[in-house]
């Protein structure tokens, strides 16, 4: 993926109306809606009702400061780091990763940051929202929690530019991040028992392949994309066993940097990313449930996934 600097989001926006040719050469406007322009490129990013409030990446970056801040008793910019961001080449939408080194904390001896994902979008796909993730330091693996930990409102004022209020729920948060050191230090503590991790890893990630197509041709594009992603899986699975160890925190780190980086030989991941990330959390949660509460029927866990093994 390319790099995206903040300043490739904060081009200037600007709301032209739509003209429709009729004949003879006459124009008429669309009523009610505007198409979205990069102002720097010309380029339109979408198409939106009149009325659409728009709140720009720059505004939506600021208010991930003060988020910021706000849930880490932060006073000073100069403490906050931009650390990842994720938009498509039109820059449609894009989630800009926030974190600090001073809210840094320490799991196998391994370095982990929480941050705060602020999404915003030109085309109504997101709406603004500020999510909290943990990733690794070393290699900037991560997942989101849907927990919300993080509420949010609009304050009003006539006269005035509508502002953010936060309202941080801390104990909620650390909850999310004791939460999170438990589970994972549970996975290190249990080999993986399964003899096809793959099918565990699909279904963390809600991966589908469509291998029963009865069109031959996009069946089997359907075998080879799953060979590839089969193939990726174990080579980095291998990566991570050795570092750790044959057990599922091995395979938790092998979910969490396919999720955030995306698969080689695909296009472009950045649709998905968010949502692996965000089903990575889920599946981690979920899974270290099971672990705890007895032994995994896996021909139940894995009923959906059964099939990827039988082609």
């Amino acid at each position: 993926m390319k790099t995206i600097t903040l300043q490739d989001l904060t081009f200037p926006l600007e709301k032209r109306p739509i003209f429709t040719n009729l004949e003879k050469g006459k124009q008429i406007s669309i009523p009610g809606k505007v198409v979205l322009m990069n102002s720097n490129t010309e380029q339109p990013i979408s198409v939106v009702s009149k009325n659409y409030e728009l709140i720009t990446n720059e505004e939506a970056y600021n208010y991930g400061k003060n988020c910021m801040k706000t849930l880490f008793n932060i006073s000073n910019d100069s403490d906050i780091e931009l650390f990842n961001i994720i938009a498509p080449i039109k820059n449609s939408f894009c989630h800009i990763d926030l974190t600090s080194p001073k809210c840094s904390f320490e799991v196998f001896g391994e370095k982990h940051l929480p941050f705060i994902r602020i999404t915003n979008s030109y085309n109504k796909i997101f709406s603004l929202s500020f999510k909290i993730g943990v990733c690794r330091f070393i290699c900037k693996n991560g997942l989101i929690f849907d927990e919300d930990a993080i509420w949010f409102k609009y304050n009003h004022v006539k006269g005035t530019k509508k502002e953010i209020d936060f309202e941080i729920k801390k104990d909620e948060f650390n909850a999310i991040i004791n939460k999170f050191k438990s589970d994972v230090e549970y996975l290190q503590k249990y080999k993986i028992n399964y003899n096809e991790p793959f099918l565990i890893f699909c279904k963390a990630l809600g991966l589908r392949f469509n291998i029963n197509n009865t069109n031959k041709s996009l069946k089997e594009k359907a075998i080879l994309k799953l060979e590839n992603f089969k193939n990726q899986f174990n080579s980095v699975l291998e990566k991570y066993t050795i570092e750790f160890g044959h057990n599922y925190y091995a395979l938790y780190n092998t979910i969490t940097e396919l999720g955030s980086k995306g698969f080689a030989g695909e296009p472009s991941p950045v649709l998905r990313i968010n949502s692996w990330q965000r089903s990575a959390s889920y599946w981690l949660d979920n899974f270290t449930n099971l672990i705890r509460n007895g032994n995994i029927d896996y021909s139940e866990y894995l009923e959906e996934y059964i099939e990827l093994i039988k082609n």
